[in-house]
């Protein structure tokens, strides 16, 4: 028991030191981020389910469990936004989500445990939780994004259905049946988070069928695997927006504005070593049949090759099987030594050693490094101009919006990592101008009341100088700019000098990782309007 807890503390002592450490100067700020956090707090404050912005692309249980945890903690409130907006108070917004993660991901490195000693063994569950604690790709669940959430609840319904499996179902009917109906009511709640992870239904169909072939306890378990994600549908079917709902999902599997590879190929540089030991394992478990790995990874897989549209971090749900994977290759060569009669062999040892030192010396190069500290000077420049005048914290934090008759334009990632914080916790509202949405400024901007974002994503697009339409919210008149006549308009207010990041190609800052970063001169610019 003892030898027990100490090897399980391994693990778990350093995901809390690599998913916990520097929060918010690693990795970059993603924009996906920012549409979960608005989406949580429109919910936090009883605005709804659903995002007036993208109102159908994933289910809902991703930002009400963000906006339950928030509530829980008195989240904003608790991250003490300051009357005056500086960094700090940025920073410590943007940690309490990042701390979030952190703990997620602590909490998956015990489920991998424990999933891989129950299936498996313990010298297999040792490995493959150091793995996950260790490897640099696992750098990628600490975004607050709908993945990294699902995942704590894909690795409980894995293990209660194991659990229910080692159970003697006539001897304890109930538990049994308690322990199938927390497996599938938590599937249920990933699939409720994010549609793919329904690729999972055959695992633990297996799992559950493995040892007795009892049709009752997969009919028992598929009630809230089906019954859960379905309240997605029955809602858009109550408001009357089923077509929307349809369209929404048809357009989210449909997207193909990246080649099928580019994740791929981003994955392999991001970490070699994982990637290329995981291919090994799951060939290694092929030719023993190991059906519960192959169909963790294989339905996955096909459905995103299916689909065509992909990017890295979606890998997240088979991470953990890419993990148990190499341990039980290591493992089962291994036995095949001539100490095969040690349970934790030297050979084990020396590999898992290696790959655990390789790891955290990967991982702790990256997370010394501070790649968001120009965002939050930025962000704070921004925010201190969209903010109306004489507003006080009291005021900011009210719950009726103010109209500050402000367009931002920017790239797609500024306007909207500047659009939650201002929108939903200081409550100043403002226009967005998206350029990857409408890359010509095709719908007309509501307010000629410009704050400009002036970066090398919009020095592009104003050598391209499409015309910009603008309509009067107030009388209705309208008028027309080119970019560059917006751009002659706007004057400096703050400019950022960006060096890249050194070795921004070679591993382990390979181009995967430093695609988001804040690179070159970026200016705020505001017209004369403002």
């Amino acid at each position: 028991m003892k030898i027990g807890l100490f090897l399980l503390a391994i693990p778990l002592v350093l995901s809390a030191f690599t998913h916990l450490w520097n929060p918010i100067g690693f990795p970059t700020i993603h924009v996906d981020e920012s549409h979960y956090m608005r989406r949580a707090m429109i919910i936090l404050y009883g605005l709804g389910l659903q995002d007036p912005y993208y109102p159908y692309d994933h289910p809902y249980f991703g930002p009400i469990f963000l906006a339950a945890i928030f509530k829980m903690i008195g989240y904003p409130n608790s991250a003490n936004p300051s009357a005056v907006i500086d960094v700090h108070s940025i920073e410590m917004l943007n940690l309490v989500p990042r701390i979030l993660m952190g703990l997620l991901a602590v909490l998956d490195t015990f489920l991998i445990y424990e999933i891989s000693k129950v299936h498996y063994n313990r010298d297999v569950a040792l490995i493959a939780s150091v793995l996950f604690a260790v490897m640099p790709i696992t750098w990628i669940t600490r975004w607050i994004l709908l993945d990294s959430i699902q995942l704590p609840f894909l690795l409980s319904s894995i293990l209660f259905a194991l659990y229910s499996m080692k159970i003697d179902s006539k001897k304890y009917i109930n538990r049994h049946k308690f322990l199938i109906i927390l497996s599938g009511t938590f599937l249920g709640l990933a699939i409720f988070t994010k549609i793919p992870v329904f690729s999972m239904i055959p695992l633990i169909g297996f799992i559950l069928l493995k040892e007795n072939k009892n049709l009752r306890s997969l009919s028992l378990w598929l009630i809230p695997v089906l019954l859960i994600p379905l309240c997605w549908v029955e809602y858009s079917v109550a408001v009357g927006q089923f077509q929307l709902w349809l369209h929404g999902v048809v357009h989210q599997a449909t997207r193909t504005d990246r080649p099928p590879m580019d994740p791929v190929k981003t994955l392999f540089r991001l970490d070699p070593v994982l990637m290329i030991s995981g291919i090994a394992g799951l060939i290694f478990a092929t030719i023993r049949k190991d059906y519960f790995l192959l169909l963790w990874t294989i339905p996955f897989s096909f459905f995103f090759a299916i689909v065509g549209y992909g990017q890295y971090f979606h890998i997240i749900p088979i991470i953990p099987a890419f993990c148990i994977a190499v341990a039980q290759l290591i493992v089962q060569v291994s036995y095949r030594t001539k100490w095969r009669q040690v349970r934790m062999t030297l050979l084990e040892l020396g590999i898992i050693s290696s790959l655990a030192i390789f790891g955290l010396v990967s991982i702790v190069t990256l997370l010394t490094t501070n790649v968001n500290a120009s965002y939050f000077d930025i962000s704070t420049v921004i925010y201190q101009h969209l903010l109306l005048p004489n507003s006080t914290t009291e005021q900011q934090h009210s719950n009726d919006l103010k109209e500050t008759g402000v367009t931002v334009i920017g790239s797609h990632a500024w306007v909207w990592n500047s659009f939650w914080m201002s929108q939903y916790i200081f409550r100043e509202n403002h226009y967005v101008a998206d350029p990857l949405f409408d890359p010509n400024y095709k719908t007309p901007l509501k307010s000629g009341k410009v704050l400009l974002i002036f970066d090398d994503s919009m020095r592009k697009i104003m050598r391209q100088n499409p015309l910009l339409h603008f309509i009067n919210p107030i009388n209705g008149t309208k008028y027309n700019e080119s970019m560059r006549q917006l751009y002659s308009q706007t004057h400096v207010i703050s400019s950022f000098k960006n060096p890249p990041i050194s070795d921004r190609d070679t591993y382990p800052w390979v181009k995967g990782l430093s695609q988001h970063t804040i690179a070159g001169r970026t200016e705020i610019r505001v017209n004369c309007n403002y």
